[in-house]
């Protein structure tokens, strides 16, 4: 015979006594239902995992304060920067909270860290990016502390755009605000500018954002006489390693704006002897005429991330004077602090208050009766309560007149009993109200002026999610339904096989 989908369904001879074996196959229809039945189900499932990642929140306005206290800055200048923050109350792990740099500034120093709190833990965890978009993400620091949560951090940037004698206004974008920062700053030697090369000196400074690599120049002050002698020697300080693929060497008269070397050299009139190492680099002129300025540049890498300055000492030496030079960079240490009043925790404890039933046991009179030769006996049952020892009378026979009396019955008498329902009440929590320190890098910090707005938790938009917590309900409704259509519809295809 055929099935429904019409396919030949053949039963095979069974043994005497055996049951016939009779294959069922589901409609197609149903097959289709109750696959879309088992995708709904997978979808619902999805939906309730991804109902936390739902609940992440931006908050706008979280950075309350941004402050520096550095003075006639220059174009290269390192600026730092001291800030306080405060999330609403009832901010959870993984909401966020940003601040953009202005364009004059570039981010320096590490690009990732903490916010800890007085235990050490992690408030919360920042990461700044090439750009200088630093995003603060909260840990679960704030599962156990609800309120309150608040502290302060502290950064470190490059001023990278050109300065003059004035006022550089910096717009910080915190989330949807705007905190305006007032920089002091100098404008650079102009071409007029005395530059002092009668000194042997040394500069250094970090040649990269991420801070790994160092970059140093020694100067030597011109040559006081002909067939003079230069030798410029170079020593890194621990944590650093110089690379000598990057040493340069320059020699010449003519200086720029701001006292270094420039064209038109002369290299190629007084070759240099150069020895370099990881550990120490060497250079040489000889038979080198009066009035002639050396330069040794070199970077040194990081080998000891740990450290908080790297030194560079060197010496000048010129016609047999040694002039010893050094030069330091400070690491900057990008953190901050943050703390929260705790969760409190209040155990509640249900009283019961019930009374227990009081029940009167039933006193039956039994009937008197007089006869000539026997006394009727009269007794009294005993009267129990619930909970209550009682104790029964006895009356013994007393011998009356011959009279009868009718049996005298009492009905007994019970009380319901009485439970007085549990009350509950609810516990009570007053929160602490607690004020962090600010913290500032290097120096004290003034606060700038303006008002101040509270904070606000926005939650992530849900066009930009693929589900909600409020989504799986429904879902599961929907593979609920569908599921129950399938089996009906397999049940009738199996009953139309059957007729």
């Amino acid at each position: 015979m055929t099935n429904l989908l019409g396919e030949t369904m053949t039963n095979t001879a069974a043994a005497p006594g055996a049951r016939e074996a009779t294959l069922i196959r589901l409609p197609l229809a149903a097959r289709w239902l109750v696959a879309a039945a088992a995708c709904a189900v997978v979808l619902a499932c999805a939906a309730l995992l991804s109902a936390g990642a739902a609940r992440a929140a931006t908050i706008d306005g979280a950075i309350t304060s941004i402050t520096t206290t550095a003075t006639g800055t220059t174009q290269w200048d390192r600026v730092d920067f001291g800030c306080t923050w405060a999330v609403p109350d009832g901010s959870a792990p993984g909401d966020t909270f940003s601040l953009d740099l202005p364009v004059e500034l570039k981010w320096f120093g590490a690009t990732d860290f903490a916010l800890a709190g007085p235990d050490g833990q992690s408030v919360a965890l920042a990461h700044a990016d090439p750009t200088g978009h630093v995003v603060f993400t909260l840990t679960d620091y704030v599962l156990t502390h609800q309120t309150g949560v608040h502290g302060s951090c502290h950064f470190a940037t490059q001023y990278a755009a050109q300065t003059s004698d004035g006022t550089s206004h910096l717009d910080f974008q915190v989330g949807g605000e705007v905190i305006r920062v007032d920089l002091p700053t100098t404008a650079p030697c102009s071409p007029d500018c005395t530059v002092d090369r009668g000194t042997p000196s040394k500069y250094m400074w970090w040649d990269d954002a991420a801070q790994t690599t160092t970059q140093s120049v020694i100067r030597a002050s011109a040559t006081d006489s002909d067939s003079s002698v230069v030798t410029l020697t170079d020593v890194p300080g621990p944590g650093l390693a110089l690379d000598c693929a990057s040493l340069t060497v320059t020699i010449g008269k003519v200086l720029d704006a701001q006292g270094y070397v420039t064209d038109p050299r002369d290299d190629t009139l007084y070759p240099p002897v150069v020895t370099c190492t990881t550990q120490g680099a060497s250079v040489t002129w000889s038979d080198v005429a009066a009035g002639e300025y050396a330069e040794l540049w070199v970077r040194a890498d990081v080998v000891d991330p740990s450290a908080a300055t790297y030194t560079n000492q060197g010496t000048v030496t010129v016609n047999g004077r040694t002039a010893p030079v050094w030069n330091e960079v400070r690491a900057s240490d990008a953190g901050g602090d943050g703390t929260g009043s705790p969760t409190s925790t209040t155990s509640t404890t249900t009283t019961s208050t019930t009374t227990s039933p009081t029940s009167t046991s039933p006193t039956s009179t039994t009937s008197t009766t007089t006869s000539p030769t026997s006394t009727t006996s009269t007794s009294t049952s005993p009267t129990s309560t619930t909970s209550t020892t009682t104790t029964s009378t006895t009356t013994t026979s007393t011998t009356t007149s011959p009279t009868s009396t009718s049996p005298t019955s009492t009905s007994p008498t019970s009380t319901s009993p009485t439970s007085t329902t549990s009350t509950t009440t609810a516990p009570t929590a007053t929160n602490a109200t607690s004020t962090s320190g600010t913290s500032t890098t290097s120096a004290a910090t003034t606060a700038p002026t303006g008002t101040t707005t509270r904070p606000t938790r926005t939650i992530v938009s849900a066009a930009t999610l693929a589900f909600t917590g409020s989504d799986a309900g429904r879902l599961a409704l929907v593979a609920a339904l569908l599921l129950g259509t399938g089996v009906l519809l397999s049940v009738a295809g199996r009953r139309a096989r059957r007729h």
